[in-house]
């Protein structure tokens, strides 16, 4: 927050401050949320975010640390600061110095290397391949798509002039109800009122 927010430089904020809580603190809990606003700092300008100090420290404490949360929080901070080395794991264990890193921290840094690596460069290959093979087939499906109006077309049958006024001929010759008495327009309505007239004022 106090980061975010451009009140403390993450670098002043991660080796003058976080670092010191990893360095000196029993505390598990607070050891792990330091070494968190580590990782924090360190993506945000690089090592300068924790210092050759910090870089000691934060290695030490990876090899001391015995709850398993923390040193997965610490391990994540280590491959950040090798990444920012361009992945020289022969200059990160220089800059830390034989007493700071354990034969077993070394073996455990190492694998979670190559595994980090080796999600790098081979895991976004295949997702991108299915990605787009998805996004291709949903757009083929859509209704407003080439293909889908391609095939609506095909489906509505093809009009013609011709059948048009051959289909209104057989109407008026099949429908002699619609015509006259002598075959010519609506047949002629009787308008005359007379006694029987709905419409006549003389009593019934």
């Amino acid at each position: 927050m106090v980061v975010d927010d451009g009140l403390y430089p993450p670098q002043r904020y991660g080796p003058h401050t976080c670092i010191v809580v990893v360095e000196r603190t029993s505390h598990a809990k607070a050891r792990g949320l330091a070494t968190k606003e580590c990782l924090r700092c360190v993506d945000l300008c690089g090592l300068d975010g924790v210092g050759k100090k910090g870089i000691q420290v934060t290695a030490k404490a990876f090899s001391e640390e015995s709850l398993a949360e923390n040193k997965t929080t610490s391990l994540d901070l280590i491959v950040a600061i090798i990444e920012k080395m361009n992945g020289d794991l022969q200059k990160y264990a220089r800059t830390c110095g034989n007493s700071n890193l354990s034969d077993k921290a070394k073996e455990l840094i190492e694998e979670r290397w190559i595994k980090h690596e080796k999600a790098g460069s081979g895991g976004g290959g295949g997702t991108g391949k299915a990605a787009s093979s998805s996004v291709t087939t949903r757009s083929s499906s859509r209704p407003g798509t080439s293909s889908a109006r391609s095939s609506a077309r095909s489906s509505i049958p093809a009009f013609s002039p011709a059948s048009g006024r051959k289909a209104r001929g057989r109407l008026s010759a099949e429908s002699p109800s619609m015509r006259g008495e002598d075959g010519e327009g609506l047949p002629k309505l009787n308008l005359k009122l007379g006694s029987g007239s709905y419409l006549s004022s003389s009593p019934a």
